[in-house]
């Protein structure tokens, strides 16, 4: 009898350590899903017409709070229209020798992206990524813009990010 209760002793600790350890594993990945790898703030910097197109500049100021570098490896811009259709397109980050990258008429879907800026954010540190759409139709203008990033860091963990929403007038 007594080999058999500490069985069940054994069996019982592991069992609570093991439910520890997924509540941990559950809560830990919650804060990345959270922005606690990094801080996205998306800024309006500009909404004009020019030439029948509808311009608008964003800043995304990007806020690392991990002890890594992380290298942005997608962007994905979330477009709303004033007739409530919403628009997304995943946009590749190609990094240069630099740490930089620039897209140059990518679209996504009618919409023409221009941009550039820092594509890896070093531990504790902020970059900034400059980024203009061209909307082509003024009959349905652009009514507010978020961007999901994706991060990879060099141990090729991915990490998943979102910017606030800004509302157009």
């Amino acid at each position: 009898m007594r080999k058999a209760e500490i069985n069940i002793l054994i069996t019982l600790v592991l069992v609570i350590v093991a439910i520890a350890l997924a509540i941990g594993f559950f809560i830990y990945g919650q804060k990345f899903i959270k922005g606690d790898v990094v801080d996205a703030r998306l800024t309006l910097l500009n909404n004009k017409y020019i030439n029948n197109n509808q311009v608008i500049t964003v800043s995304l100021q990007l806020t690392s709070k991990t002890d890594k570098l992380l290298k942005i490896v997608k962007i994905t811009p979330s477009i709303t229209y004033a007739d409530g259709t919403v628009n997304q397109g995943d946009l590749t980050v190609t990094l240069d020798s630099e740490g930089t990258f620039s897209f140059n008429g990518d679209r996504v879907g009618s919409d023409v992206v221009y941009g550039r800026g820092v594509g890896q954010i070093e531990a504790g540190k902020t970059a900034n990524i400059l980024i203009t759409f061209r909307h082509l139709d003024i009959n349905n203008p652009v009514q507010s813009i978020s961007i999901r990033l994706t991060f990879e860091d060099d141990k090729g963990h991915t990490y998943t990010v979102t910017t606030n929403s800004i509302e157009l007038e």
